[in-house]
């Protein structure tokens, strides 16, 4: 091939694409063949991966064609020590694979499919009624003919199917998993969708044949993946593992069996990151009696059970052991602290209490058979064996962490309080590596909710890491760890010099905010609440969600109350060049968190639940319970797809949403529009997690009993299907009322329109303060 050819080898698989999305696919075929023609080796592979589906769909070959003669021969022809293009290859294969599984999946969840199903079963009910009107013999048989001939072409017609699901199936994980094995081409998306088809097989209505398939490849993906690739995973995994009664099918056995055998390996190959999951489900009885009764969890004991025989396998490895009973002795002084009762503390927000010797006393079921009596934090000491849970300890492929972690030296002698109902409890934790880590203790606050969106902007975010456009805005959504200890506790990273943007804005408890420093004369923060909640009062009283009580008085509080977040930026970077690289990564920042936001339908964006960094400008968004589209549920339905009111526009300074904002927003859509397929991964393997909060919703079989002891099947959660469906929409474009597929400015646009839409906002709960 020459120099000129190889160069523009990606111009013209780019100009293929476009030929292709435009509909000219005839063109884009014929372009591909003949690049397939002067292509070198190495490109090949590429070419391949792009013209193989399209032929499949065009109907230009068949599919066996397809699968023979371009996936499997473009395997067969690529060096075995060429593994980065061996594993691309593989991904190919699995995604074609996977889109073809997903045809099938949803050709039996079409109407027309189930009718014929509902007649074939109507048909077999009446035959009896029919036989019994026939008067001779010769009838009948006639009858049991025609009945046999029609009977049995459907039959297998539908046995043709589900065999041709079951090899697709097989294909898409199997070829998952070689990419996983050979190198880190494909790491998430294949990690989560593995696990996803996986898991998928286990929903009500799967064959026997199906799931057998679907363990066989995962009991192989155990022995031959990398643990560490399914580290992001070990959450999910684990909410799954139960106890079997005797009668279970041997579909079920193969699950668990494998199941467990993945989260031992893991466990012992990692056991800082996964030791932690597990005592927090082993916790899992503390639930309250009425959330069991209520289904939130049914089967939550034989879960427990199950946790305990993965603890005692790993426990035989001393090592393991030392580092399970130091963690689960510091997880029990943390859950003691959480519990206690602070209510003689609750006017002393922020200041520094001594710890009462009252603490310690608290009551709770002991995990392990431990010999470390649990102990207020100030008196711990020197756990070599446990990584501070809130360090941001990096996963080490062979699985050494010998030395190479911080470990709790102690804790500070004093600690001080958040606000809030429950008062969260804030801690000072000193690491081996010198460090300070300032941790916020909560109890009865479920953490899990938090922490499975934590898991997700970090996934997140290693895609924005990966694109150079984002990557060179250095587009991101901060994070922070959040660990649960039981089902109502957890200790949660404290975000270091944050202030929310309500303390800014309004002030706190001691201090006044910028609103009242810089517009003492504009209506207070305080009468401008009370008119809106007057207005939403009379619209309440009357029963109606109208516009002509609150749209005025909103106009009205906005006419009074002028935004001042750019005050911001002019106290706190003095130099004109810092003022200006603050504000735009404040700018972006926003962006993106937007447009994450809006892709997972995260909720109750009131201005305390957004800080921002004194440093680098950027916000950080907390309390993530009110995610997936939720807040449309609550009492007042939220109506906003993100938080975009005046002073968050006021701090981009004279250009507002125009320029930076909606280029970054735009960007940052594209590349969550052009990985589709992993996010909508990552989200489908939460629908699956029996303990997420979407088990609260109505499901399609029956949840547990009282006693949540006995092993139930899990149901289609008709709650997670939708918010999959209303996922799928967004990552498409499509319009929600219309139907159309919108471009992706266009659709950056209506959605800028929406957030800052006066009669969307005015009817938002007014204490989420909509005219800020």
């Amino acid at each position: 091939m020459s120099d000129n050819q190889s160069i523009n080898t990606p111009l013209l698989l780019e100009t293929a694409r476009v030929h292709w999305d435009r509909g000219l696919t005839a063109l884009a075929i014929s372009l591909l063949k003949d690049l397939l023609r002067n292509c070198d080796a190495k490109e090949r592979c590429t070419i391949k991966g792009v013209l193989a589906p399209w032929l499949g769909e065009t109907k230009d070959v068949d599919r066996n064609t397809v699968v023979e003669e371009f996936f499997k021969a473009n395997i067969n022809e690529i060096a075995f020590n060429d593994v980065e293009n061996k594993s691309k290859a593989h991904y190919q294969f699995a995604l074609y694979s996977d889109s073809l599984f997903e045809q099938c999946l949803g050709y039996e969840k079409a109407p027309e499919f189930r009718e014929q199903k509902r007649l074939l079963d109507q048909m077999q009910k009446n035959l009896q009624k029919t036989l019994e009107t026939a008067d001779t013999e010769e009838k009948k048989n006639r009858i049991k003919i025609a009945f046999d001939a029609t009977f049995t072409t459907k039959q297998n017609d539908f046995e043709e199917m589900r065999k041709e699901k079951e090899e697709w199936l097989e294909y898409a994980m199997n070829h998952f998993v070689y990419t996983l094995q050979l190198s880190d081409y494909a790491d998430l998306h294949a990690a989560f969708r593995l696990i996803s088809l996986w898991f998928s097989t286990r929903l009500e209505g799967s064959d026997d044949s199906i799931c057998s398939v679907a363990n066989r490849i995962m009991i192989s993906a155990s022995e031959c993946v990398p643990s560490h690739k399914f580290i992001d995973l070990f959450y999910q995994l684990v909410s799954r593992s139960t106890i079997l009664p005797e009668n279970s099918n041997l579909a079920d056995i193969e699950f668990q069996n494998t199941l467990k055998k993945i989260l031992i390996k893991m466990s012992e190959m990692h056991p800082h990151h996964c030791i932690p999951h597990l005592l927090a489900l082993m916790r899992g009885a503390g639930i309250a009696t009425s959330e069991r009764r209520s289904g939130v969890m049914p089967g939550m004991n034989l879960r427990i059970e199950s946790a305990k025989s993965i603890v005692q396998k790993i426990c035989t490895k001393d090592y393991i052991k030392n580092i399970m009973l130091e963690t689960d002795y510091l997880t029990e002084s943390y859950v003691n602290l959480a519990f206690f009762d602070l209510r003689e503390y609750k006017n002393n927000k922020g200041d520094e209490n001594e710890f009462s010797h009252d603490i310690v006393q608290i009551k709770l079921r002991r995990v392990l058979s431990n010999q470390l009596q649990p102990k207020q934090l100030h008196q711990i000491t020197n756990l070599k064996n446990t990584a501070v849970f809130t360090s941001n300890l990096k996963i080490r492929v062979d699985g050494n962490y010998d030395g190479n972690f911080p470990h709790v030296v102690k804790f500070s002698n004093t600690f001080s309080t958040a606000g809030g109902i429950n008062l969260p409890r804030i801690v000072n934790c000193y690491g081996s590596d010198g460090k300070i880590y300032k941790q916020l203790v909560k109890g009865e606050d479920d953490m899990r909710q938090d922490a499975v969106m934590e898991q997700v902007f970090v996934v997140l975010n290693k895609l924005l890491q990966k694109n150079p456009e984002t990557r060179s805005r250095n587009l991101n959504v901060r994070t922070y760890k959040v660990i649960p200890l039981s089902p109502k506790s957890g200790v949660v990273e404290w975000v270091t010099n944050t202030i929310p943007l309500s303390e800014y804005l309004i002030g706190g408890s001691k201090a006044g905010g910028a609103h009242v420093r810089y517009r003492p004369n504009d209506m207070s923060f305080k009468d401008a609440r009370q008119i809106m909640t007057d207005a939403s009062n009379k619209d309440m009283t009357s029963g109606k969600d109208c516009l002509k009580a609150r749209l005025p008085k909103f106009r009205e509080v906005c006419s009074k109350v002028a935004p001042v977040f750019h005050y911001f930026f002019l106290e706190k970077y003095d130099h004109p060049t810092q003022w200006y690289q603050k504000r735009l990564a404040y700018t972006r920042s926003i962006a993106s968190n937007s447009m994450v936001g809006f892709i997972l339908g995260l909720g109750d964006r009131h201005s305390s639940n957004i800080l921002i960094d004194q440093t680098s400008a950027e916000v950080i968004h907390i309390d993530l319970g009110v995610a997936f589209d939720k807040g449309k549920t609550l009492k007042t339905p939220e109506r906003v797809p993100f938080r975009l009111t005046r002073d968050i526009v006021d701090g981009m300074g004279v250009s507002g949403v125009e320029g930076v904002f909606r280029r970054c927003c735009e960007i940052s859509l594209q590349l969550m529009r052009d990985n589709r397929l992993l996010i909508y991964a990552i989200v489908e393997v939460l629908s699956h997690d029996p303990l997420s909060s979407w088990s609260t919703q109505i499901t399609v079989q029956q949840t547990a009993p009282d006693d949540g002891d006995k092993f139930s099947l899990e149901g289609v959660n008709l709650k997670a299907e939708d918010v999959l469906l209303q996922l799928k929409r967004k990552l498409i474009g499509i319009e929600e009322y219309s139907g159309h597929v919108l471009s992706v400015d266009a659709q950056v646009k209506q959605l800028i329109i929406e957030a800052q839409d006066e009669q969307a906002l005015c009817r938002m709960f007014p204490g989420w303060a909509p005219w800020l």
